[in-house]
């Protein structure tokens, strides 16, 4: 049973890490299908949800391997010293994960070739929402796909139309037959697309267009995009691979269409969000933490709302310091696209605030059901209450713990921050939701000074799902 046990309260110390970002690295596996080749991408994490991404290229006729290289000593007769070479290691990521895997250092290699398929089922869709990520890379590449309708998921309505409408404006013939997309197209030509939607810009459409315009004729002008740093990280990818992309980073991208692109080798930002839940661990529990390998700059809506809630921070020497006070100050979150305030950390800075010194208000308007977790923080003793897309949180001075179960990967974070100011034993059911985004973060809070452990969570690909 995948189970994690967290005894609080405890004050987080000392210096972690933050590994490759989970959101950058999933779209530019999809794009990969766009470039012939053996790609290499650095600072992947070990997660469910890469594995998985493996597995829908595989489905398609794309390899993909955990590699490693490194140097062993190996004594040779006849010589005065040991004789060093260097020995790759591959392992199928579609498997799972390699034996002598080292977290925060994982590299995949992407084998490209003739594509045998061009079906992502509903099985490998229904796991991930990123996989809808290989519908416009197979339409150019290969002129069809058939991808299984995504679907709802527990965080709320998660809509394509934006997706959709992008290819449909690239020249492509869509369809929606059987629960699937059936996409189509003889030749794509590029055009000017609007990507705004009722909750802001889109970062997966964002994505799926750029990608796909990089093989259209002509100029694709793609307005309202996403500014997300992912959304940059898989521009770069694609320039490596040789496409012409400008404006990423603003709300307006520019492509410009190539015949053709090549293999790639990228190394990954670190993980943001990750960043930011080690953060709010570390405010909750009135902590001091060192985070190395996180992008300070791509934080700073959290910083704001955590300096805002009496937390100090600071960016010492290419590292971030977070420093917590006894208890948290009452503040109030709005979450927007970047560079607002993130999504995914809306549960997490529940996670600080039900702790905190009065009243605060929590405010999602990119996705205004995701408050899954607030009927499980309260039987840990905090005091929620959900009018979506709000939720006001009139902090306490005592939790306790409590058994409770998590619905979707952040609120289990946020379960965890709250389960180590708790008193007593917490105990977070289905708990392997975290290791879809995290490659091993009971193991990061453990090193912090946290009293946690896991049943049946070790990371495996089969415990997690």
């Amino acid at each position: 049973m995948n189970v994690i046990r967290v005894r609080g309260p405890v004050r987080l110390a000392g210096t972690t890490y933050v590994s490759g970002s989970k959101n950058a690295v999933l779209p530019i596996m999809a794009a990969s299908i766009l470039a012939p080749g053996t790609h290499y991408i650095e600072n992947v994490p070990f997660l469910v949800d890469v594995v998985n991404m493996a597995q829908i290229l595989h489905d398609l006729g794309i390899d993909t391997y955990w590699v490693d290289s490194k140097p062993v000593e190996i004594e040779e007769a006849g010589r005065l010293g040991p004789h060093v070479i260097r020995r790759t290691q591959r392992h199928p990521a579609w498997s799972g994960y390699p034996d002598w895997r080292t977290p925060g250092d994982g590299m995949i290699e992407i084998n490209v070739g003739d594509i045998v398929s061009d079906t992502a089922s509903y099985e490998a869709v229904s796991r991930m929402r990123a996989s809808i990520s290989v519908l416009g890379p197979l339409v150019a590449r290969v002129g069809h796909a058939r991808v299984s309708m995504p679907g709802g998921c527990v965080i709320g309505p998660r809509p394509v139309d934006l997706h959709l409408k992008g290819l449909r404006t690239l020249g492509a013939k869509v369809e929606l037959q059987g629960g699937f997309i059936e996409a189509s197209a003889a030749g794509l030509q590029g055009d000017r697309i609007y990507l705004g939607g009722p909750r802001g810009s889109t970062v997966l459409g964002t994505a799926t267009v750029m990608s796909t315009a990089c093989l259209a004729e002509g100029v694709t002008v793609i307005e309202h995009a996403a500014q997300e740093p992912e959304v940059v990280e898989l521009a770069t990818f694609l320039r490596n691979a040789g496409a012409r992309i400008s404006g990423d980073g603003t709300h307006r991208i520019i492509v410009e269409g190539v015949s053709s692109l090549h293999s790639a080798h990228h190394r990954v930002i670190p993980d943001r969000i990750e960043a930011g839940t080690l953060a709010c661990a570390a405010v909750a529990t009135g902590g001091e933490i060192l985070i190395e390998n996180a992008r300070f700059d791509h934080l700073f809506a959290l910083w704001d709302r955590l300096q805002s809630a009496g937390a100090f921070i600071d960016e010492v020497g290419g590292a971030t310091m977070v420093r917590g006070q006894k208890r948290p100050q009452a503040t109030d979150v709005s979450t927007f696209p970047y560079p607002g305030f993130p999504t995914d950390l809306q549960a997490q800075m529940a996670g600080v605030l039900v702790r905190a010194e009065g009243t605060s208000v929590i405010t999602d308007r990119v996705f205004p059901e995701r408050f899954w977790y607030a009927p499980e923080m309260t039987r840990l003793g905090a005091r929620i209450r959900v009018e979506i897309p709000s939720a006001t949180v009139q902090g306490t001075d005592r939790l306790w713990g409590a058994e409770v179960a998590a619905r979707d990967l952040r609120g289990a974070a946020a379960l965890v921050i709250a389960a180590l100011s708790a008193e007593g034993e917490t105990v977070i059911r289905d708990g392997g939701h975290l290791y879809r985004g995290y490659e091993d973060l009971p193991s990061q809070l453990k090193f912090l000074g946290a009293d946690i452990s896991v049943e049946g969570v070790s990371g495996d690909v089969e415990d997690s799902l």
